[in-house]
């Protein structure tokens, strides 16, 4: 990887930032961090780029300041990381999992609120069939509760 261009990418990214924008990805690949390839990794110069990137770096050098590095030793920007676990917003039907932009472009996607209606759907007919057989219990109950006290009502008229 070229670090010209990153650099180039980085002041961009940077100068976006400043714009309100851009402020939880990786200026170098400009893709969202996340928990898993796309975690955000914070160098000993104090930059903070993804795992995915920094793998990729043919010298292990900061795209920015040229600090060497030592990928093993790098940790977890967990200030980033902890805002990366927001709702997501859609669904991939074909992964099931959040959808990325693969999942956009190639499969069936969904609002995550419409995913989780139709997951709850099945759930929410057997409470209700629930719901039904215990007022239908409740009703025989009350209606056996009758009959045993009619019954004892008519017991006791008939040995006065």
């Amino acid at each position: 990887m070229n670090v010209i261009p990153l650099f180039h990418r980085t002041l961009q990214s940077s100068s976006s930032r400043a714009r309100g924008r851009g402020s939880m990805e990786c200026d170098v690949c400009m893709q969202h961090f996340d928990s898993a390839e796309r975690r955000p990794k914070v160098l000993l110069c104090g930059h903070t780029y993804c795992l995915s990137c920094l793998r990729q770096l043919a010298t292990k050098k900061c795209p920015v300041d040229e600090k060497a590095f030592q990928l093993d030793a790098l940790a977890d920007n967990f200030k980033l990381l902890s805002a990366t676990h927001r709702p997501t917003r859609f669904w991939c039907v074909s992964c099931e999992k959040e959808a990325t932009e693969h999942c956009v472009s190639e499969h069936d996607i969904r609002s995550l609120k419409k995913q989780r209606t139709a997951a709850a759907e099945h759930h929410l007919e057997a409470l209700r069939q629930g719901e039904e057989a215990l007022a239908a219990l409740g009703g025989m109950l009350d209606e056996a509760t009758v009959i045993r006290q009619m019954e004892d009502c008519s017991d006791t008229l008939q040995r006065e």
